[in-house]
């Protein structure tokens, strides 16, 4: 996240098209999301879990965070107050989803065989983790940019504020890293348990509440796709000076919440609480009913 000005001259009309495109990423996903969770939560026929509203959640928060500086992206520098909060809110909201999403997948391995009953501490866990990473690397960005206010400006792109200075891109990525760790442990221990299900009901159809085919690749591709977004940014941070590349890898992570709102409000009971204006049976018959609450 090196610090320079904004590229001008004959690249100025294409790099005002990529700072456009990275909005409307953002833009589209983050009203994608507040629509899937407010049909969640309006919705009597859909049940979801803590851990699935932190998640939906978290990246609302983070399309919010990457879009602070909407309107100050090209021409002078903003004020630092105003460039100082955004790149706070950028260094903190990846580890929130980050960590979100390892909640969930926690949840996910306990549901297995409890629906959203899950032990107490797990509860305390879900409430309180991400959260309480969230605001760790809030405050500790806001030090950083304080005690180094000529670092804080806008990057090469031109999209977000950050600190021209490596330690709180570190702090966040090693955040996100100890999540990752932690998350495919889990992953491993999930598809072990799924295979230990799977046997116990050989020469027997498996009842989909045992082993939620669906919700498990769900999460299994969504915790793929950022890890993989995140490794490409992590390289053009270290290897590439090309604005170009920087910003392609910056629409590449906006487009993230989108995939999370296509991913997790897709779910046929939320398409359905989507269709209000239909009756109950017109819907029913098109669309089957998930009761399998976990996420």
């Amino acid at each position: 996240m090196a610090g320079q000005q904004i590229p001008r001259g004959g690249h100025d009309g294409l790099h005002r098209e990529l700072i456009t495109a990275y909005n409307v990423v953002l833009i589209v996903g983050l009203v994608l999301n507040v629509l899937v969770v407010s049909v969640a939560y309006v919705s009597r026929g859909v049940q979801r879990c803590r851990s699935w509203y932190m998640f939906m959640i978290s990246w609302i928060i983070l399309s919010l965070s990457f879009l602070f500086l909407l309107g100050q992206q090209t021409g002078p520098q903003p004020i630092f107050g105003i460039c100082l909060a955004q790149a706070v809110l950028v260094y903190a909201a990846p580890p929130l989803t980050a960590f979100s999403t390892l909640i969930l997948v926690v949840n996910l391995y306990f549901g297995l065989s409890g629906g959203c009953t899950k032990p107490r501490f797990l509860l305390l866990l879900s409430m309180l983790l991400p959260p309480v990473v969230y605001l760790s690397v809030l405050a500790e960005a806001t030090v950083i940019g304080l005690m180094n206010r000529l670092k804080v400006k806008r990057d090469r792109t031109g999209m977000y504020c950050h600190i021209k200075l490596a330690t709180p891109a570190i702090v966040t990525f090693a955040v996100i890293g100890l999540s990752v760790i932690l998350m495919v442990g889990f992953i491993v221990a999930t598809g072990l348990m799924v295979r230990k299900k799977s046997a116990s009901f050989v020469g027997q159809k498996v009842p989909a509440s045992a082993i939620p085919l669906g919700i498990i690749i769900r999460i299994g591709v969504f915790t793929i796709a950022p890890i993989s977004v995140l490794v490409l940014e992590a390289l053009v941070m270290l290897q590439s000076k090309s604005v170009m590349a920087m910003s392609i890898t910056a629409i590449m992570y906006a487009v993230l919440p989108l995939l999370a709102a296509l991913t997790f409000g897709t779910q046929a009971d939320i398409l359905r609480g989507m269709v209000f204006w239909r009756s109950s049976t017109e819907v029913d018959e098109g669309m089957p009913v998930i009761r399998h609450p976990t996420v």
